[in-house]
């Protein structure tokens, strides 16, 4: 590297072969927050017809 200039927001470094590289001062880009996945009303329905005839299956094998 032969020398390197600040400038507002960046820095540029000039390289012996000509070649320049100008890399930009700030914060990494944010990863985006992930969205909570929700249930439609028929998936949330099915659930917990599924989770009742579990517990109704259960009460049966326990004959209570």
């Amino acid at each position: 590297m032969q020398k390197e200039e600040a400038h507002a927001g960046s820095v540029e470094r000039h390289y012996k072969n000509g070649a320049t590289v100008r890399f930009l001062r700030g914060e990494p880009p944010k990863e985006p927050e992930p969205v909570p996945e929700t249930l439609t009303e028929q998936e949330q329905a099915i659930l917990e017809t599924a989770i009742n005839v579990d517990y109704l299956v259960c009460m049966k094998e326990l004959e209570i």
